[in-house]
């Protein structure tokens, strides 16, 4: 999975391996409330990454963890 920030114009991508197939969530701490996100996941297994056509890229915001 990768996101990146879409208000950055030179923001670099981020790229999380999840190994445990059965997560419904990933959680990534210590971001700005209220950002713009373009978030993908992109499966992979022994025999490599998915096509990138296949990859659907969605567009997420941070969100506040109720500590505000």
């Amino acid at each position: 999975m990768g996101y990146k920030r879409r208000d950055i114009s030179n923001a670099r991508e981020i790229k999380v391996n999840v190994t445990n197939w059965q997560l419904d969530e990933l959680v990534i701490k210590n971001q700005e409330l209220y950002k713009e996100y373009e978030i993908y996941v992109q499966s992979a297994n022994l025999e490599g990454l998915a096509r990138q056509a296949t990859v659907e890229r969605k567009i997420g915001y941070s969100g506040q963890d109720g500590t505000v």
